[in-house]
């Protein structure tokens, strides 16, 4: 099943959709392309985002529907963001790092992304 705009979900680059955002290691479908590279990244980083905010909920004691209370949003929000129904934006990261300290990793990777930006020197003609 895909999204509304036609786009595939996170969770369809998974072998076994139903374990997105639940066990951490999970069998990815064999992409072809650099957009759906592209595509595959995001939903590796989103999973492994959705796993890591999970165990963060549960060493609070905090629920899914307090996280989606504590963000103002509707339970569905939370669930179809971390079953990978529905992508995650930057807005949604920030607020779980903000709220569980979690922090995007590099899919299989097992580091930190480091969130930085580099402007290359201006060309002065020399």
């Amino acid at each position: 099943m895909t999204r509304k705009d036609g786009a595939p979900r996170p969770r369809d680059y998974l072998e076994t959709p139903s374990h997105f955002g639940r066990y951490l290691e999970v069998s990815w479908l064999a992409v072809e392309t650099d957009a759906e590279r592209d595509a595959l990244w995001a939903a590796q980083w989103q999973h492994r985002l959705a796993v890591d905010a999970s165990e963060a909920l549960v060493f609070r004691e905090w629920t899914r529907d307090d996280l989606a209370q504590m963000l103002g949003r509707e339970r569905q929000f939370i669930w179809d963001r971390f079953q990978g129904r529905t992508p995650m934006t930057l807005r949604d990261i920030a607020a779980l790092e903000r709220l569980l300290g979690v922090r995007v990793a590099v899919p299989g990777a097992g580091i930190l992304l480091p969130i930085e930006v580099q402007v290359a020197p201006a060309d002065d003609g020399q």
